[in-house]
């Protein structure tokens, strides 16, 4: 999306923020729980596992706070804004216009910012129950914490040690816990020499073609990251092909796509 649109997002955005009520989202968080399921967590490998997400922000998009800090142009292409509900189908968002399926994810970033005490908490408890519920159906359990953003939980996964976490991260001098697989993003930024450097060390790095994913990328193998999104389940030391995804429908941003996972 162009730069203007995301301003005008980001300005709906915050004065939404503004307007919440900590009681009232605490309520509604302890009834419905912070984790859902997307079409992409949807597809598990065999459906061996039962893979939910942590929907919050990207970016800067509600205040000073960045809940990435290594983004480049994804900023304005973030899969955030795609779905059914895609603000950017129209110009509501001129109008300061949000849909249900966003102000929800910023009704739980406002959450993790005013009372992370309780988040965590919260947060522990619905994993721990998905969990229970997937040994009954003879599945594994299998959480990505960032949906849309890059945050560190490595605290906070260390102290769930049974759950089994996966990641994409632009943090390239991020490392993980056991109980948690990292796929590295490569942006524009990114060089060869660092693809290359991630590869050897036996991690596997997330890249986004247009068209027909290829079968090897400058010697490394490309592997489909379409099929599934159980990235704990890839083989090592791969290139995880992306096809490259629309995700804006106005006449202006026809041309816009996004290199988010």
């Amino acid at each position: 999306m162009k730069k203007a649109t995301y301003k005008n997002i980001r300005t709906a955005a915050i004065k939404y923020y503004k307007s919440l009520d900590i009681n009232e989202v605490k309520k509604e968080f302890l009834k419905q729980g912070l984790l859902n399921q997307n079409a992409k967590l949807a597809k598990s490998k065999n459906g061996e596992s039962n893979n939910w997400g942590l929907e919050l922000v990207p970016s800067d998009l509600i205040g000073s706070f960045n809940f990435c800090g290594q983004e480049t142009t994804c900023k304005f292409e973030c899969l955030f804004f795609s779905g059914t509900q895609n603000i950017l189908k129209s110009n509501s968002i001129i109008k300061g216009e949000l849909s249900h399926a966003i102000k929800k994810r910023i009704r739980r970033a406002f959450l993790y910012l005013t009372d992370q005490g309780f988040f965590y908490s919260l947060l522990a408890q619905n994993i721990t129950n998905k969990n229970e519920i997937a040994k009954l159906q003879g599945q594994k359990v299998e959480i990505r914490l960032n949906v849309f953003s890059d945050l560190d939980w490595t605290a906070f996964m260390d102290s769930l040690t049974e759950i089994k976490f996966y990641d994409y991260t632009k943090f390239w001098d991020r490392s993980s816990p056991s109980n948690c697989d990292i796929t590295y993003s490569a942006s524009e930024r990114t060089t060869i020499k660092q693809i290359h450097e991630k590869i050897n060390q036996g991690h596997n790095v997330a890249m986004v073609f247009n068209g027909k994913l290829p079968e090897s990328y400058d010697g490394i193998e490309v592997i489909d990251g379409d099929l599934s999104d159980s990235r704990m389940n890839d083989k090592k030391g791969c290139i995880v092909g992306l096809k490259v995804k629309q995700t804006v429908k106005r006449k202006e941003d026809k041309n816009t796509f996004t290199n988010q996972y």
